[in-house]
């Protein structure tokens, strides 16, 4: 059993990304596992939304915003790959495959976070029996909404190409929302975040938002970290020495011409995707947003 039981550091101060969408994962992921009894009476007793399925270019915070979730309620993260099930000695997958869940269960609250989803439950293409025998153990897990909701456990899977997945996983995870490259905004308070504790007096966010259209969260992570590696290697290099022979090094200051060697050094890594906006249209189950009568928002949910 080689799936991640995930270290939770990570808080929703430092997830930039589309605020109802957050507020929408709050309701499926947190709000079951922090008051439990509420869920005990009426429909809600019978019946459960299911998984979420996150999808969106790589390094857009899917994996971030769940960490964030299950440490804000307190809960575990069993974060699962599609090599964690996948084996090649005939047996082996579908143990694999159902540690996954007994292993959550014993862990409960938890949040089971199967990445790259569409490796482990894409269109079925091949004859391989033992991955089909584990994809369908894995199945029967997501099939157990009702089992899974009462004993603590949320389902979450990510991946950038859901157009491979099987029609039948996409019933098993109704609420599915497309997380998008950040735009201008959304790059800047990336930045912020990345760029806490660091000096970079002169250094204009606004200016370094523009000039990254199209990078990623990842992508803005890897800029700040070569920007601050250039400035760590000017100090370095303008260090004094003590008395005692001892470099003193100066402060740390990142500035513009660090971020315009970074930019020519860490480029975007992914492109907008038409497949992906074509297929929001047809299968993505976002939320709306609507004002009642006394102004506050509440979350709406169509296609559910």
């Amino acid at each position: 059993m080689y799936s991640s039981i995930v270290s939770l550091s990570t808080t929703l101060d430092n997830v930039c990304i589309d605020p109802e969408i957050i507020q929408s994962l709050k309701d499926i992921v947190s709000l079951p596992l922090l008051h439990p009894a509420i869920f005990k009476i009426g429909i809600l007793a019978r019946e459960s939304i299911g998984g979420v399925l996150l999808y969106g270019p790589p390094g857009t915070g899917k994996t971030m915003v769940c960490r964030a979730l299950a440490r804000e309620c307190g809960a575990r993260m069993l974060q699962v790959r599609p090599s964690d099930v996948m084996d090649e000695w005939l047996g082996n997958s579908e143990k694999l495959a159902r540690n996954v869940f007994n292993l959550a269960h014993r862990l409960a609250p938890c949040v089971i976070f199967f990445d790259e989803i569409d490796s482990l439950f894409r269109s079925r293409t091949s004859g391989d029996s033992g991955h089909h025998t584990a994809r369908n153990i894995a199945m029967d897990g997501l099939q157990s909404a009702q089992k899974n909701r009462d004993g603590g456990i949320v389902v979450v899977g990510a991946t950038n190409r859901p157009f491979d997945l099987d029609e039948a996983v996409l019933r098993r995870l109704p609420a599915r929302f497309q997380v998008k490259l950040p735009d201008e905004a959304g790059r800047k308070a990336i930045l912020q975040v990345h760029l806490e504790g660091e000096a970079f007096p002169e250094v204009q966010l606004d200016d370094l938002a523009r000039k990254t259209d199209g990078y990623s969260g990842s992508d803005l992570k890897n800029l700040c970290v070569c920007a601050a590696t250039e400035a760590a290697k000017e100090s370095v290099m303008n260090a004094t020495t003590d008395g005692t022979g001892r470099p003193e090094l100066p402060t740390r200051v990142i500035s513009p011409k660090h971020f315009e060697h970074a930019l020519t050094q860490v480029s975007r890594s992914t492109r907008p995707s038409p497949e992906l906006d074509r297929w929001q249209k047809s299968f993505s189950r976002r939320p709306s947003v609507e004002e009642n009568v006394h102004g506050s928002k509440k979350i709406k949910y169509t296609g559910m």
